[in-house]
């Protein structure tokens, strides 16, 4: 595994937004091969929950695997004092509830296939945030943090921040311009 990590010790931060698009949008697919009951070909048909259980692990070991690539990202701090924190993971939740019900509506193979496309690459365009429902598995909480100069970043992070007292800063990891996550 150290391997792994020192191969894509400077992955780019394109690539790095391409799996938190893919992690934060399969779920399209898999409430998709779930509805209509695809399952692996190979197995017994008595052993095929074993594929719907490989649908619901894939993405969560995606974004598990963003999480473990983002210890490798660019080292930044925070350069002001913070003026005001507030929880953002109510503001994107309901976006990504929508999705299952797309994913429901979808009739065939290729119309996922142009529904996902197009999810993806507006996931992908609209990464300013990054915001990932499954890191909330891991424990992770999303924040607007607004710095005294009226800078507003969002973060993502292990802690639970009521006040801005509450923050510290020490580790982050800049995943773009608007977004950092805290290794702390």
């Amino acid at each position: 595994m150290k391997k792994i990590f020192h191969l894509v010790k400077h992955l780019p931060h394109t690539m790095f937004n391409l799996m938190l698009s893919l992690s934060a949008s399969a779920y399209v697919v898999v409430v998709f091969l779930i509805k209509e009951g695809i399952t692996f070909s190979f197995l017994p048909q008595k052993l095929e929950y074993i594929s719907y259980i490989i649908y619901l692990i894939a993405p969560v070991l995606v974004a598990w695997l963003c999480l473990q690539l983002s210890k490798h990202l660019s080292v930044c701090g925070m350069e002001c004092q913070i003026e005001e924190i507030e929880l953002a993971s109510h503001s994107f939740l309901p976006n990504y509830l929508g999705y299952f019900f797309v994913a429901l509506s979808i009739p065939n193979v290729t119309a996922l296939i142009y529904v996902y496309a197009v999810i993806f690459v507006f996931t992908h365009l609209s990464q300013a945030l990054s915001f990932n429902p499954l890191f909330l598995l891991f424990g992770y909480q999303f924040y607007f943090v607004t710095g005294e100069d009226g800078t507003k970043i969002f973060l993502i992070t292990k802690q639970k921040m009521k006040v801005y007292q509450d923050a510290e800063l020490n580790n982050l990891r800049r995943i773009n311009d608007f977004t950092f996550i805290d290794m702390g």
